[in-house]
């Protein structure tokens, strides 16, 4: 290709951003090695959260569901850019609320990065 192009790219991301039904949602700074549970551990989850599992989304959009529970927890470390979303528990509907989770999710892959 012909011409004169310009690449430009932001600054690496520094920080996680927590998301979802959480008390104080907004970025947290990145820690290397910490996992999804510790980043939740100051946070009181809200009425209908899932106390059991969170997702996390990461820059690339890939998303992987993270145990957080006591009885389940796994280290999950996420990346610098990630998303930690806390989704709604299958005990709040009905019907499973995968679908509605599955959409939001969707969207925060989405999303461009600041």
């Amino acid at each position: 290709m012909q011409g004169n192009y310009t690449l430009w790219v932001g600054p690496p991301p520094s920080t996680v951003t927590l998301f979802g039904l959480i008390s104080r949602p907004g970025k947290q700074p990145f820690t290397p090695g910490r996992d999804v549970a510790s980043y939740l551990s100051g946070q009181n989850l809200l009425s209908g959260a899932d106390r059991s599992y969170a997702w996390v989304v990461y820059p690339d959009g890939r998303t992987q569901k993270a145990p957080v529970a006591y009885w389940n927890k796994r280290h999950v470390e996420p990346m610098p850019g990630s998303i930690i979303y806390v989704g709604l528990a299958d005990s709040v509907w009905s019907e499973t609320p995968d679908a509605l989770n599955a959409d939001i999710l969707q969207t925060l892959t989405q999303r461009i990065p600041q």
